[in-house]
């Protein structure tokens, strides 16, 4: 796989129309630099409150600078989709402002694409791509499903032959019950994994 190229840019993708920095004055472009580096507590409001409030929050980041951006301030008047992301439960919103989830994802990805070092055809690197989607989403459907039915399972991931030594049983070609708990190789789906426990 080629690395990434991630090209600069200067304006912000997710707007309609492009917020250029050159509208801003560099002064104020490096005191909301130096805001936004004061950590994620500068944000924790916005994370709490409701669709109601950021509008009237932008209401008054519009007043105030109306007059001296009346461009920058259109922009954003324009792209009020933006706000979306109150539409999301509470719970949620601290989790989905960032890319952190899929950066991490991908760093795995990539790991695991270089422990394969080479793959025969372009197909076969998709269909591997696809397995992993595939594994992330079982394993995730699964933890819903024990959390709802307040199961125990512990989930032990072996990606060393010296992991697979210490498991504390052995493997058949399905599975076997332990001290009361289920140990598998073998990856289940939701589905699978209930009619395991219903049989």
């Amino acid at each position: 796989m080629q690395e990434r190229i991630i090209k600069k840019r200067k304006g912000i993708k997710i707007f309609d129309d492009p917020l250029s920095i050159k509208l801003i004055t560099k002064k104020e472009y490096e005191m909301i630099g130096l805001n936004m580096s004061q950590g994620i507590s500068f944000f924790n409001p916005t994370f709490k409150g409701s669709k109601e409030e950021a509008l009237s929050n932008l209401e008054t980041f519009t007043s105030k600078w109306k007059r001296k951006y009346p461009r920058v301030i259109d922009i954003l008047d324009k792209n009020t989709h933006l706000l979306t992301y109150f539409d999301y439960p509470k719970e949620v919103r601290h989790s989905i402002y960032s890319t952190n989830l899929i950066e991490g994802f991908n760093k795995q990805l990539k790991k695991k694409f270089k422990l394969k070092e080479q793959f025969p055809t372009e197909t076969s690197m998709e269909k591997y791509s696809v397995s992993q989607l595939n594994q992330y989403n079982c394993i995730h459907e699964i933890k819903e499903y024990i959390k709802d039915c307040n199961i125990q399972v512990d989930f032990i991931k072996i990606d060393t032959l010296e992991k697979a030594k210490n498991i504390p049983c052995i493997f058949n070609n399905w599975a076997v019950f332990k001290n009361g708990k289920y140990v598998s190789h073998i990856l289940l789906n939701k589905k699978g994994f209930e009619k395991l426990l219903n049989d």
